[in-house]
């Protein structure tokens, strides 16, 4: 939990606040703390004070606006018998208070109005340790012990003189500029990270129940797919064979200047080289192709 060494500018929000008793520690503690969540009721305390003499206050002036010089007089008479009443019932009453008195009140308030306890937090020493609970070593008299015999007002004065504020230790072991821009860009690297995980799980959700439709799937795409791939086969290997035949035979004939016959035999040599490179070719080709479908359907398979 976040507690705070009990300073003096702290003792004194507690005491304009009227809640010294109910917050921080008890008068004979030796820690003198007061909480996080205190000081916060302590704050929320000032503000509903403020608000509470500011309307008594406005209220009054809008009450002597509207009344005449006689009614005013015999208002005048109603609260001041009033405020003896409740001065002699309860003599911290804001309404026991006169006009001159509230607008002192209210002056003294309202340098608590916008009060943060961020700025608060920063010029006090902040203790982060288990919940704390009130001890009596100040009520003891032992005279052995020393810390027995000092009073609140003594560790508040001693917490004064050895605090180490918030802002301090910021200052001291704060993170520089180029590590804070370091943090930051690494943050909006991680949030941008998880961003992108948490669109793609709404996308796999919102998908979940759609079939994905391979168009390699469709008989109509399968037929067309092998009848290019005849066409395409069929019209190279008639080509080739073609050329492999002429070109062996004008080798013959031409470059090495062999006779009829031998030409012929170069021209039948080279055509079923072709031919069988060819079908070399063709068996390796459908070998992948089969592959393909197979490692296809192992994956539909999978997905159903």
């Amino acid at each position: 939990m976040v507690y705070f060494k009990l300073t003096t500018p702290l003792l004194e929000i507690v005491l304009a606040s009227r809640l010294e008793g109910l917050v921080g520690c008890q008068v004979y503690c030796d820690r003198q703390y007061i909480s996080y969540a205190d000081l916060e009721q302590v704050l929320l305390k000032l503000r509903s004070l403020y608000k509470e003499v500011d309307t008594l206050l406005q209220k009054r002036k809008t009450d002597k606006e509207r009344l005449t010089a006689d009614a005013e007089k015999r208002k005048q008479a109603e609260i001041m018998q009033y405020v003896r009443h409740s001065t002699a019932t309860d003599p911290d009453s804001f309404e026991a208070m006169s006009d001159k008195d509230l607008e002192a009140k209210l002056g003294s308030l309202k340098k608590w109005e916008k009060l943060d306890i961020k700025q608060i937090a920063a010029e006090q020493e902040v203790l982060f340790i288990d919940q704390h609970y009130c001890n009596d070593n100040l009520k003891a008299r032992d005279e052995d012990e020393e810390t027995f015999k000092l009073k609140p007002q003594e560790i508040i004065k001693k917490n004064d003189s050895k605090r180490f504020t918030l802002k301090e230790a910021e200052s001291e072991w704060g993170e520089t500029k180029e590590q804070e821009r370091f943090r930051l860009e690494n943050n909006k690297i991680a949030l941008q990270e998880i961003q992108n995980k948490i669109e793609r799980r709404k996308y796999l959700e919102m998908t979940k129940d759609i079939k994905y439709n391979d168009p390699e799937d469709d008989a109509d795409f399968k037929v067309k797919q092998e009848f290019r791939f005849t066409v395409a086969f069929g019209f190279g290997f008639i080509t080739l064979m073609f050329l492999a035949f002429a070109c062996g035979y004008l080798l013959g004939k031409k470059v090495f200047n062999l006779n009829e016959t031998n030409s012929l035999i170069l021209s039948l040599i080279m055509g079923m080289g072709t031919i069988i490179l060819e079908t070399i070719l063709f068996v390796i080709r459908m070998e992948k192709m089969d592959a393909q479908s197979r490692v296809k359907e192992q994956r539909s398979n999978k997905r159903d």
